[in-house]
């Protein structure tokens, strides 16, 4: 589930938004889809069990709304770098502390 929401946060900006196809528009969106690596980085080396990674699957559809509200607003206002600024480094943490609350569930002995 992290890795498609890594390649559909990337690529679907430049689908249904419209947006050109150049280095700098890529490097935003790359920029923008960084929380679902912190994510994917939790479902490949930190988490083990299934009650974890679940936890982190629940934790990727709460960053796609938070994602999908970044991007409209982005495409609306037109925030350009500016407001890659903003939303990378809050949902970037977001998508943190949802990965450390994940780490908090206990396993059954």
């Amino acid at each position: 589930m992290s890795a498609s929401s890594v390649v559909g946060a990337v690529s679907i900006p430049f689908f249904s938004f419209g947006i050109t196809f150049t280095p700098q528009n890529l490097a935003a969106h790359v920029l923008l889809a960084s929380p679902f690596l912190v994510l994917l980085f939790g479902h490949l080396y930190l988490c083990t069990s299934w009650r974890r990674n679940m936890a982190l699957v629940l934790a990727n559809l709460l960053l796609w709304c938070i994602w999908l509200f970044a991007a409209a607003v982005m495409w609306y206002f037109q925030a350009g770098w500016y407001g890659v600024a903003v939303f990378t480094p809050v949902m970037a943490g977001i998508a943190g502390l949802l990965l450390l609350a994940s780490l908090r569930i206990r396993e059954p002995a």
